[in-house]
């Protein structure tokens, strides 16, 4: 009877040991991050769930699976074409890809980091883009251009640079052109007195006839 006291407490004391060490070694990933365990020569990557490490052996990081929202601005002007600078303000949308293959590729360079550390390694990717594509399209095509034709053929072109990187572009989007010499605010003036020309040549012909 004796033995059985004894034999009690030390059966609940391993269970109680077995459990604080079940639950220091099992870490789990919300539905919005990344789980990334490394070492023993794999790296093993889960979300919404949990993967047991061993500790001193693997190591635990994770990654962010949140909207990545980049507002661009251009540091420098970018020369078009037919050589007129301009700067451009655009905002893109990304996240990293939930695609399992893309995710190891994203975890082996963005395990560990912040949503601003994520942002500023793209931000030199799209400005790259960006200036090739403004680089081989002339001034006034680019001004009077559709907007959303221009952010399709960015987006086209910027997708499987950030691919190899795990990430998804979602959207990218234009918002304004400008530049420091005045060419687009001369080009809008030249543009509505052409239109005030064509109509006072429209109502002169409307009351002749």
């Amino acid at each position: 009877m004796e033995n059985l006291f004894t034999v009690i407490p030390a059966i609940l004391i391993a269970i109680v040991l077995m459990v604080v060490v079940f639950k220091a070694c099992w870490k789990v990933a919300g539905t919005n991050e990344v789980l990334i365990v490394s070492g023993l020569g794999e790296v093993k990557t889960k979300t919404g769930g949990g993967l047991f490490v061993i500790p001193l052996i693997q190591k635990v990081q994770w990654m962010t699976l949140e909207n990545i929202q980049v507002d661009f601005t251009s540091r420098n002007e970018i020369p078009t074409k037919d050589a007129i600078h301009i700067l451009v303000d655009a905002v893109a949308n990304m996240s990293i890809s939930t695609d399992p293959l893309r995710q190891k590729i994203a975890a082996s360079k963005f395990a560990g980091y912040t949503i601003e550390q994520i942002r500023a390694t793209v931000i030199p990717i799209l400005e790259g883009n960006i200036r090739e594509i403004i680089s081989q399209t002339d001034f006034e095509s680019l001004i009077r251009g559709d907007k959303k034709a221009f952010s399709e053929l960015v987006m086209e072109n910027v997708t499987p640079n950030l691919a190899d990187l795990g990430i998804d572009l979602t959207t990218f989007n234009i918002q304004n052109y400008a530049d420091r010499n005045g060419v687009i605010k001369d080009l809008g003036i030249e543009n509505t007195e052409k239109i005030k020309k064509d109509a006072q040549i429209a109502a002169a012909k409307a009351q002749a006839e």
